[in-house]
């Protein structure tokens, strides 16, 4: 599955990436596989009604999801995201 990325570039979607990032955020290991894969069937779900899939759209559904989870993750997940987009 490609998604687009902010450049505008297209990158194969890698659910690793977002099992790491929601488990440095706070989530056990098998709590951030299983987000992970909720957002890789979404993915999947967006596609097969031919919809592109950017990575802020997955962004922003990783913390829906995360904030439903545990909210002390997402606050995590949340600074970290707001000062990478401001480097």
């Amino acid at each position: 599955m490609q998604i687009i990325k902010r450049d505008g570039s297209r990158q194969e979607f890698n659910k690793q990436k977002i099992a790491r990032v929601v488990h440095s955020a706070g989530l056990s290991q098998e709590e951030s596989h299983v987000l992970a894969n909720k957002i890789e069937e979404w993915i999947k779900k967006q596609a097969s009604e031919n919809k592109k899939v950017n990575s802020l759209e997955i962004k922003d559904q990783v913390s829906k999801l995360l904030k439903q989870e545990n909210e002390y993750a997402w606050g995590l997940y949340s600074w970290y995201e707001n000062i990478k987009s401001k480097n």
